[in-house]
């Protein structure tokens, strides 16, 4: 039989073993969630303001709505795009993606303030700038 002492000392023994593998198992967790973060890419904002400027299509808004909307647009595709850049070459499709939408809503802004009128075709170019967006990131 297991004297009072030597059952004491197993437990210590256990305990000391859990907060040890407690400890290790969170390092490794902290490293894996630093790696992911290192490759990810934040697309929250340009998600904002590609909702907005679908928000700003479906009501039929203002001319200069629409143009502040846009310019937001295109300068989060700016951001997503350095931030791609920042982090890995292994990103240089999706880069190249965000670079042809941003190039095409730079596109799509000139023609409407040239014009300083939304024509329908404008409007349309602007949904499906919106469109190919989302299916991008689905």
């Amino acid at each position: 039989m297991y004297s009072y002492a030597n059952r004491q000392r197993q437990r210590e023994t256990g305990s000391r073993r859990r907060d040890e593998w407690r400890e290790e198992s969170s390092e490794l967790q902290n490293k894996l969630r630093l790696r992911r973060e290192q490759y990810t890419i934040d697309f929250s904002q340009l998600d904002r303001a590609t909702g907005q400027m679908q928000t700003l299509l479906d009501r039929n808004e203002d001319l200069y709505e629409r143009l502040g909307v846009l310019q937001d647009l295109i300068t989060n595709f700016r951001v997503v795009i350095q931030k791609a850049e920042e982090k890995n070459a292994d990103t240089y499709t999706l880069r190249q993606k965000l670079m042809s939408l941003e190039r095409r809503a730079i596109n799509i802004y000139r023609e409407i303030s040239r014009h300083s009128r939304a024509p329908e075709f404008d409007i349309q170019a602007l949904r499906k700038l919106l469109k190919d967006y989302e299916s991008m990131r689905n």
